[in-house]
C-alpha cells in the first residue's frame, strides 16, 4: 500500500515533494507523486497552417486524430522537476527509509479515477496499491488552483481522500504534533480521530464548540460519506478553516467508498467502456432525464391511454385475438413509468421512484377495475356480441395465467432494450417492439376478466368455496360445467385465476425496471457522486426487486 500526493503544477513540485515526503515518514507507508499531464490550450489547437502538407492517409494507416479529441503533451515539465526536488529532499533531509516513485497521469476525471484504483507495478516501489490521496494546496492560491484538475478529483476518488490547506510557512515538514478534530456528527469525528492517530507521535484532542484558538498545529474536519467538491466547498465550517491564519495546517477527510460503491462504479466504468459509442452528451441526457420525469407523472393524459389500452386488451382476450391484443400493448403507457424508476434508481431520486410507482400503481387499479367491470357487463349481454361464446376462459387468457420461470427474463430484456433505445434517436421501432414484449396490460385485464368470471360462477353455485376452488385449484372442470371454457382450451392443470395473471405482472414489473436501470446507464445516464445514504437506498431497493422477483418465481410452489 502506498500514499498519493498530487501535483498539478510546476510550482508544487519542490514544496510539495518535501511536504510528500514528511506524510510517507509519519505514516510509515511509501510515496508516489502523481503529475497531472495537462491537456493542450485551445490557442494551441487553433495554430496557424504553417504550410506544410499533411500526411496523407494510406490503406490500413491512421487517420489524424481529430480536433475534439483530448490531446495530451508529451512528458510535462514538471515531472523532470519533481523527480530532480525529490532527489535532493532524499538527499538533504532526514526523512527516513521512504520508498517513492513519480508517475505521470492523464488529466482525464475517469482515467484518472480508473488509474487511481488500479494495481501497479515500479522499480522503486515494486507491486503497490494506492490507499490515500492527499490534495495539498497552498492557502490563498488563487481561483486559478480552485479551478485545478486536483480539485475535482475530490468528488470522484474512490480512495480515502485527504484535502489539505497549508500556509506558507509549512515549506518542509508539517507541524502535525498537536492535532485537533471535529465534525458535524459523532461518526465523522470518529473518521477524523481515526485518521489522526495514524501520524506517529501525535496527540489528539476533540476540537471543543469550533474554538479555534485551541488549535496550535492542524485540525481535521470529518465528513459524512463521499462528498461533492461543490458541496464540500459551501460548508461553513470548511471555508472557516481555510481562512484561519492561526491554523498551520487544515485537513478536511472524504472517506474511501465501500466495496459495493466500488463495484458500482467499477461496472459503469466498464459499460461507459463498452457503450462509448453511445454515451449521451449532457444536454441529451438533461432532455432524456426531464422526458422520463415527466412520462413518470399520472397525468390524464396517461389515465386515458391506460383506460384505452385496458379496453383493447379486453377485447382481444375475449375474442381470442392476439391481434388486438398486441395492438393494446403498443397503447399501454405503463412502459414509461418503469423506465422512470429505472432512471430514479440511477439518480437515487426517492421522490421520482414514488411518483413513477404511484402511476404504476394507478394504471394496476384502472386496468384492473375496468377489466372487472368489462367482464361483468359482458355477462348481461347476449353470447353473440362476444364471438359467439360471451365471456369465457380462452386461451389467451389461459396463457397469461401460467407464469414460468422464463417470464421475469422477458421483462428484464424488455427493460434493458427499452431503457437503451429510448437513449436513441430513430429507434422507435425498438420501443414499440419492447412495448409488445414486456406485455403489461393484458394479464392485469385477464386478472378482471377472470374476476367477473369467478364471481358469476359462486352466484349460480350459491358456495363461497367455488371461489376459492376457482383461484387454489384448476377451474377447468368447474368452468366447464357452467359453460364458461373455450370449446378447444389448452391444458388448465396449472392455471390458477386470478393470482396468476397479476403476478407474471409484478414479475414483469420488477424486472423491467431492474433492466431499464441497466439499458439507460448503458447510454451514459449516471451520477459520478452522490450522498452514502442515497447509494445505500438504490442498493437496498435493488437487492428488494430482486427478492420479489424470486419470491414471485417460487409462490405458486409455495401457495398452490
Amino acid at each position: 500500500m502506498a500514499i498519493a500526493v498530487l501535483i498539478s503544477s510546476p510550482a508544487e513540485a519542490e514544496r510539495f515533494t518535501a511536504i510528500g515526503l514528511d506524510l510517507a515518514a509519519r505514516l510509515d507507508q511509501s510515496v508516489v507523486f502523481l503529475c497531472v499531464k495537462p491537456t493542450v490550450s485551445a490557442s494551441e489547437k487553433k495554430k496557424p497552417d504553417s504550410g506544410k502538407p499533411k500526411p496523407a492517409v494510406e490503406n490500413g494507416g491512421t487517420p489524424p486524430q481529430a480536433e475534439s479529441e483530448t490531446v495530451f503533451r508529451e512528458s510535462t515539465s514538471y515531472v523532470k522537476a519533481t523527480r530532480e526536488w525529490l532527489v535532493k529532499h532524499l538527499g538533504t533531509m532526514s526523512f527516513g527509509f521512504v520508498a517513492t516513485d513519480v508517475f505521470e497521469v492523464p488529466c482525464g476525471v475517469e482515467g484518472l479515477r480508473v488509474w487511481l484504483t488500479q494495481h501497479h507495478e515500479s522499480n522503486q516501489l515494486g507491486h503497490f496499491e494506492i490507499d490515500t490521496l492527499f490534495i495539498p494546496m497552498l492557502r490563498g492560491a488563487g481561483l486559478e488552483h480552485a479551478r485545478a484538475p486536483k480539485e475535482r478529483l475530490f468528488e470522484i476518488s474512490q480512495l480515502e481522500t485527504v484535502f489539505i490547506n497549508v500556509d506558507q510557512s509549512c515549506s518542509t515538514r508539517l507541524p502535525l504534533n498537536n492535532i485537533a478534530i471535529t465534525g458535524q456528527t459523532e461518526t465523522d469525528v470518529l473518521n477524523a480521530s481515526r485518521f489522526a492517530r495514524r501520524f506517529s507521535g501525535v496527540r489528539v484532542r476533540r476540537l471543543q464548540a469550533d474554538n479555534t484558538e485551541q488549535v496550535e498545529d492542524c485540525v481535521i474536519l470529518g465528513i459524512p460519506g463521499k462528498a461533492q467538491q461543490t458541496r464540500i466547498d459551501n460548508q461553513p465550517r470548511w471555508k472557516a478553516l481555510k481562512k484561519d491564519e492561526n491554523i498551520p495546517v487544515s485537513m478536511i477527510l472524504n472517506p474511501a467508498d465501500s466495496l459495493g460503491e466500488r463495484i458500482n462504479s467499477a461496472v459503469d466504468d466498464k459499460l461507459r467502456h463498452w457503450f462509448r459509442a453511445y454515451q449521451l452528451s449532457r444536454e441529451d441526457r438533461i432532455k432524456l432525464s426531464g422526458k422520463l420525469e415527466a412520462g413518470a407523472a399520472s397525468s390524464p393524459e396517461f389515465i386515458l391511454f391506460m383506460g384505452v389500452a385496458t379496453f383493447l386488451a379486453c377485447i382481444g382476450l375475449i375474442q381470442d385475438s392476439a391481434a388486438v391484443i398486441i395492438g393494446a400493448m403498443l397503447v399501454a403507457p405503463l412502459m414509461t413509468p418503469l423506465l422512470g424508476a429505472g432512471l430514479a434508481m440511477i439518480y437515487g431520486n426517492r421522490p421520482l421512484f414514488f411518483k413513477a410507482l404511484r402511476s404504476i400503481t394507478l394504471g394496476v387499479m384502472i386496468a384492473y377495475v375496468i377489466g372487472t367491470i368489462f367482464g361483468l357487463l359482458s355477462l348481461a349481454v347476449p353470447d353473440y356480441l362476444f364471438a359467439g361464446n360471451g365471456l369465457v376462459l380462452t386461451n389467451e387468457m389461459i396463457a397469461r395465467s401460467q407464469p414460468n420461470l422464463l417470464d421475469p427474463f422477458i421483462g428484464f430484456a424488455a427493460g434493458l432494450a427499452g431503457g437503451f433505445a429510448i437513449g436513441r434517436d430513430g429507434q422507435i421501432g425498438t420501443v414499440a417492439g419492447v412495448a409488445i414484449a414486456a406485455a403489461l396490460v393484458p394479464p392485469i385485464a385477464s386478472a378482471g376478466l377472470e374476476t367477473a368470471l369467478a364471481l358469476h360462477c359462486t352466484i349460480l353455485d350459491g358456495n363461497l368455496m367455488t371461489l376459492i376452488e376457482l383461484v387454489k385449484k384448476d377451474p377447468g372442470s368447474i368452468l366447464a360445467s357452467h359453460d364458461l371454457l373455450n370449446d378447444a382450451p389448452r391444458a388448465t392443470t396449472h392455471v390458477h385465476l386470478i393470482s396468476a395473471p397479476l403476478i407474471l405482472f409484478a414479475l414483469n414489473a420488477c424486472a423491467t425496471i431492474i433492466g431499464a436501470f441497466i439499458g439507460l446507464r448503458m447510454v451514459g445516464m449516471h451520477r459520478t457522486s452522490r450522498a452514502r445514504t442515497s447509494r445505500n437506498w438504490v442498493f437496498t431497493l435493488l437487492m428488494l426487486l430482486i427478492s420479489i422477483i424470486l419470491l414471485l418465481m417460487l409462490l405458486p410452489l409455495i401457495m398452490f
